[in-house]
């Protein structure tokens, strides 16, 4: 099921339903959770939340949360994405970068 843009939380910062999605963001260790509205690539012009890594005073990675990303796919965006294997995705960065349990070649580290 694809929902129309008139019931999309992401196009409002202001969205009750953003505030509860945002409540439930787990970040992994090291990553900080902030609600951005990009300015180009796939998410221009929505409010998500999202998980980034800063080091050294730059923005290192980003990923998106599960439950931020399961809501985005309702909106059909990053439906074309295998969540069990993106980077994009926090659970995926995580075994990647931090807890070192999946190898890099078997994830799909395409960008956001």
């Amino acid at each position: 099921m694809v929902l129309d843009a008139k019931n999309n939380p992401f196009t409002r910062s202001d969205s009750c339903e953003l505030e509860r999605l945002e409540s439930t963001v787990q970040c992994p260790p090291q990553m900080t959770r902030l609600s951005t509205k990009p300015v180009e690539g796939t998410l221009s012009g929505l409010t998500v939340p999202m998980c980034l890594n800063v080091a050294a005073g730059r923005l290192e990675n980003i990923c998106i949360p599960p439950q931020v990303l399961n809501r985005l796919r309702q909106f059909n965006i990053y439906r074309d994405k295998d969540l069990r294997k993106w980077i994009g995705n926090c659970d995926i960065y995580n075994k990647v970068f931090i807890a070192k349990t999946l190898a890099k070649e078997k994830a799909d580290l395409s960008a956001l």
